[in-house]
């Protein structure tokens, strides 16, 4: 019987610290998911038609607003592109754009837009040349804040 109860104590002290590791491994998951998405907000973006990205399109979370505009006509693949972030109720340190293929994997370019006096953010792309003729892509804005990261997407066609 000895031997028995020495076994059941390995095995218990053996349980025991798979389910410490269990534990810890698991509240670090959580704390790594936080750190990585706890300090984005993303905001809905209100319909807008892609095709008049001109007259710009919105996203709202409260009274805070993010309007994506492309200061170029016709928007065209492999032509330069003039594309404008305004901020409404809120502030940023600083303004990122990722324009990427939205069904159709095409690369990803990144901007970093530079404030202007007049407070709205500007940066000039060029998307690349696509064989099918038209091509959706997704441009996705980022404010970047102390707090964090707040953003939207917004859809439009290139010809």
């Amino acid at each position: 019987m000895p031997q028995s109860a020495s076994g059941n104590r390995r095995m218990w002290g053996l349980l025991s610290v798979c389910a410490l590791l269990l534990g810890i491994s698991l509240w670090l998951t959580q704390q790594l998911l936080t750190e990585r998405s706890g300090d984005e907000r993303l905001f809905a973006p209100l319909p807008c038609d892609p095709e008049l990205l001109h007259q710009g399109c919105g996203a709202l979370k409260g009274e805070q607003q993010i309007r994506f505009f492309i200061d170029s006509a016709p928007v065209g693949s492999h032509t330069p592109l003039a594309f404008r972030v305004e901020l409404q109720g809120f502030e940023a340190q600083r303004v990122e754009l990722e324009l990427q293929g939205r069904d159709m994997y095409m690369g990803e370019l990144r901007l970093s837009l530079e404030r202007g006096s007049d407070g709205q953010y500007r940066a000039q792309g060029q998307l690349p040349v696509c064989s099918t003729g038209a091509m959706i892509w997704r441009a996705r804005v980022w404010v970047i804040q102390p707090s964090g990261r707040s953003g939207s997407w917004f859809d439009f066609t290139a010809h």
